[in-house]
């Protein structure tokens, strides 16, 4: 499932050269009843790819800094 976007605009002249009129309300009201049912999907496939990921990656970044005169090792590790 990709996103779509979607304007009243948009939507509207898209109905209309198809014969069709649509109100503002009409598009609300699909988009209160079915929105969260759209981004639950999305979601779930995120998930479900994530899971599916078997070789995770870890990067590590590392530094020496001087401050002060003395040397400090810094190192902070990266999930991709």
């Amino acid at each position: 499932m990709s996103a779509i976007r979607c304007r009243y605009g948009t939507s509207r002249t898209c109905c209309t050269s198809g014969g069709i009129d649509i109100a503002h309300e009409t598009v609300r009201f699909w988009w209160n009843r079915f929105g969260t049912i759209f981004a639950a999907e999305i979601r779930r496939s995120r998930v479900q790819a994530m899971r599916n990921f078997r070789h995770r990656r870890w990067h590590i970044d590392e530094v020496f800094v001087k401050i002060n005169g003395v040397k400090h090792y810094l190192w902070r590790a990266v999930d991709h």
